[in-house]
């Protein structure tokens, strides 16, 4: 059965509407879905179009914004709202779509909606505008079709010039603190160490909805300057951490590497290349009344053209792994 057939069997009352939604919506959904499906097939398909740009993550979402606002005006006049909405449907498909069929990348997915959503309605209401200045000049009109051509065609220019040049390396410090009622001996045996984390110790966070595994444990091979820590997550990643400053009750500093020699998820193998975890620093200070303020704090390098962006989201993702660390450690300290 065909669109033709459908839309015959319809009620007399119904047919108009139906006309209009697939002229209005369905119409200039398909066309910005593949847009977005083309641009996803070229973009990381070689060194010059890469999604991790400002081409691709900002210009590609404006682009379908203005590609679904643009056929979907040549129904009815869309209102501000409805070019609103309109723009966002194609890239809520095209994301979960990729989340579908790469469920190992909703981490990634999820930082960069907000960005995408937020492009794709200025793209939709850029092109909504321009609509309504043009609409009562026909030579003004008509050249419409090509200002959207060339909004399509931006994202691979803008991604072009940004690959000419390396990523630049953005370091940054991540540093959180909690308050145990314990004394000093037994936090620093609880952070040499980490025995396994019961289920019942662990508790859900938004990261970890968004893909990002729990911890499990921490061994350590020996006791000193040298020694190998090896703390593992339950998505089968396992970081290799060499002792690099052991200062019995002061301080435990230590170098990250990822594990190669185990199988790691994606997206996490990509750990070393454009994000990595260099080290990591646990500090005890004892304050006046008794108690302890333990400090941990991690340096990240971020290598993308995005770096700005990518930062927020990597501190905060970093900052809530290390939260829940140390109120595991505040927990069995306390306990004791």
């Amino acid at each position: 059965m065909n669109e033709l057939d459908i839309e015959n069997d319809l009620p007399e009352k119904i047919k108009p509407r139906w006309s209009i939604m697939r002229k209005s919506v369905l119409i200039p959904f398909g066309i910005a879905i593949l847009y977005g499906i083309v641009m996803r097939l070229t973009f990381g398909s070689s060194a010059v179009l890469s999604t991790m740009t400002y081409g691709f993550l900002c210009f590609m979402p404006v682009a379908l914004g203005a590609v679904t606002v643009y056929f979907g005006n040549r129904t009815f006049r869309l209102t501000w709202w409805q070019a609103l909405v309109i723009a966002w449907l194609p890239g809520t498909f095209f994301l979960i779509g990729i989340a579908i069929m790469n469920f190992e990348f909703s981490l990634c997915l999820l930082m960069a909606a907000p960005i995408f959503y937020g492009a794709s309605s200025v793209g939709g209401l850029v092109m909504n505008a321009i609509l309504r200045l043009t609409e009562h000049s026909p030579r003004s009109k008509n050249s419409v079709p090509a200002l959207l051509v060339a909004i399509m065609v931006v994202p691979y220019m803008v991604s072009g010039v940004e690959n000419r040049t390396p990523p630049p390396d953005a370091y940054h410090i991540v540093d959180t603190q909690i308050i145990i009622d314990a004394d000093a001996q037994t936090v620093w045996d609880h952070i040499v160490r980490v025995r396994h984390i019961r289920p019942e110790e662990q508790s859900t966070r938004l990261t970890h909805l968004m893909g990002v595994p729990q911890p499990v444990e921490a061994l350590l091979d020996f006791d000193g300057l040298g020694g190998v820590r090896y703390a593992s997550y339950d998505n089968g990643l396992t970081f290799v951490e060499r002792i690099t400053e052991w200062k019995p009750l002061d301080v435990l500093s230590f170098n990250i590497k990822v594990d190669r020699r185990e199988f790691v998820p994606a997206p996490f193998n990509a750990l070393g290349g454009q994000f990595e975890v260099l080290d990591g620093t646990y500090r005890i200070e004892t304050l006046p009344d008794g108690r302890i303020l333990l400090h941990l704090s991690s340096t990240q390098r971020l290598s993308t053209q995005i770096n700005g962006y990518g930062r927020l989201w990597t501190e905060y993702i970093m900052a809530d792994l290390q939260n829940y660390i140390l109120e595991i450690i505040k927990v069995r300290c306390e306990a004791l």
